[in-house]
């Protein structure tokens, strides 16, 4: 990641990779970026390419708020718990300015991990664990059968 005048990593360099998602949302001719990883958990809201909130969250619910030109914005990310959208990865993204919903966003998780099935090979990410476990599984049974047995 480059650092650009101080202001922290530039979020071009942060374009989604297979575990990271992006939702962008438009007010006032201002782009506000939400950046989250499925697995850490980290949330990243940019305006304008400035890193305006960081957080990093396991909650089903969790808000963002920052100030742009004279707006209060809060971007709120949600996950309703109910067993269909945690199960199927389903969250509700919402984007306030001065209290006023402005626009809304929902991401579905299944269909994103599907969509990366699919553009690549994700089986090949746990072939070493597949590989490490069979030889250390092998080499637990071949001990426990010569010495208990």
């Amino acid at each position: 990641m480059n650092d650009t005048a101080g202001h922290g990593p530039d979020p071009k360099d942060n374009q989604p990779a297979g575990n990271q998602v992006e939702i962008l949302f438009e007010h006032r001719e201002r782009e506000i970026r939400l950046l989250f990883s499925l697995y850490s958990g980290r949330e990243q809201v940019y305006v304008d390419d400035q890193l305006v909130s960081d957080h990093r969250s396991w909650r089903f619910r969790n808000q963002h708020r920052f100030e742009a030109g004279g707006v209060r914005y809060v971007l709120e990310v949600h996950t309703k718990k109910s067993a269909r959208n945690i199960l199927f990865g389903i969250i509700d993204v919402r984007l306030l300015a001065d209290g006023v919903l402005i626009d809304s966003d929902q991401f579905n998780g299944a269909r994103y991990v599907l969509n990366q099935l699919h553009t690549r090979p994700g089986w090949l990410l746990l072939l070493p664990y597949t590989l490490a476990g069979g030889i250390i599984g092998s080499a637990v049974a071949y001990y426990a059968l010569n010495h208990f047995l």
